[in-house]
């Protein structure tokens, strides 16, 4: 018989599945502006000032998320992978929209 994970290990995979979706919602806007910048016309840059914040919200919910994930995985042992890939993915967005921000893109 298969066993059913406890409530706790159920905790560890809804905060990890959770920051990992919203991780990737935030940063789907980014990709299709990329595109649709690169492809269509170049005049769809400015879309990135209205994909930036929703992007940092997102990522950042994701961050926390994967956060919170990884210390209940580690106080229930098991292991943290949505967590953690929720959290690098956020990582990644809050990454470029510090650099976005610096100036150093342009």
């Amino acid at each position: 018989m298969t066993q059913r994970p406890s409530p706790r290990g159920r905790r560890v995979f809804i905060w990890g599945i959770t920051s990992t979706i919203l991780s990737t919602i935030g940063i789907v806007p980014l990709i299709v502006v990329f595109i649709l910048g690169t492809t269509v016309d170049p005049n769809y840059g400015w879309l990135l000032f209205v994909c930036i914040p929703f992007s940092l919200l997102a990522g950042g919910l994701g961050v926390v998320f994967g956060i919170i994930g990884i210390f209940a995985a580690r106080d229930t042992q098991q292991r943290s992978v949505w967590p953690t890939v929720g959290l690098l993915i956020g990582g990644v967005q809050l990454l470029y929209a510090m650099i976005f921000f610096s100036g150093a893109l342009s």
